[in-house]
């Protein structure tokens, strides 16, 4: 049996010059080289873009304006420059009609997204809207999301996040990590807030460690659980039924 190429060595293969004209002749996919985060590197290659007018657009510019490069205004002709991400806050949507907001911002910017860009819908919870009408505009974020994620090239992702409208001073995990993480594309996150000061990952290691049912460890039910030291069972009356 074949050894496996690993997808960074096809990618480097594929794209070289020898390998990329073999590529076009057979008809094989070139898959685009993917940035990889490194400590000490900027988490986005290029400025940060964000827009929109809900309630969380100015706490996400001073959150993010320590770790990016933040834009909000058509400043000095910056229209023109590659954006390594682009956020729109759709928080302020409460009717389908507010939704053409979202194509008046990308649609003149994807052009202007970098390589492995990074492109954030951040909107609030459907079951926390206050009215029928702004849930099912919160709830059509997801189709846009997956939409605009099938247009993106050049290895950029795009996400949707959904806050809750509780406050909360701590600041969201994906608001300082949406740039160095790898996230699947078209995905749909529930963000958990946690503090500033939340430790990040030791060099070397992609994120915390594994839990044991997510290595498919023991996957009995909690309460079938015993207390003890004696092992992991289920719980028996002293009669030995159960």
């Amino acid at each position: 049996m074949a050894p496996k190429l690993s997808s960074d060595l096809f990618s480097q293969v594929v794209n070289s010059g020898p390998g990329s004209f073999l590529a076009k002749q057979l008809g094989i996919p070139q898959p685009p080289p993917l940035r990889r985060y490194r400590v000490g590197d900027p988490p986005l290659d290029g400025s940060l873009l964000i827009g929109g007018e809900g309630r969380v657009v100015e706490p996400l510019r001073t959150a993010l304006d320590r770790d990016y490069e933040v834009v909000s205004a058509n400043l000095g002709g910056r229209w023109a420059d590659l954006f390594g991400g682009l956020v729109f806050d759709a928080t302020g949507i409460t009717a389908p009609t507010g939704l053409k907001a979202l194509h008046q911002f990308f649609a003149p910017l994807l052009r202007n997204l970098g390589a492995c860009g990074r492109v954030v819908v951040v909107g609030t919870t459907p079951e926390a809207a206050a009215s029928p009408d702004e849930r099912i505009a919160q709830r059509a974020l997801e189709g846009f999301t997956r939409s605009l994620g099938k247009e993106l090239r050049r290895g950029a992702t795009a996400q949707l996040v959904y806050l809750s409208r509780t406050p909360n001073q701590r600041q969201p995990a994906w608001s300082r990590r949406c740039g160095s993480s790898c996230r699947r594309n078209r995905h749909t996150l529930m963000a958990k807030c946690f503090t500033s000061e939340q430790p990040m990952p030791h060099p070397g290691r992609l994120g915390p460690p594994a839990r044991r049912q997510s290595r498919g460890g023991d996957r009995r039910c909690p309460r079938h659980r015993r207390d003890d030291r004696r092992g992991v069972g289920p719980r028996r009356s002293p009669s030995g039924r159960d």
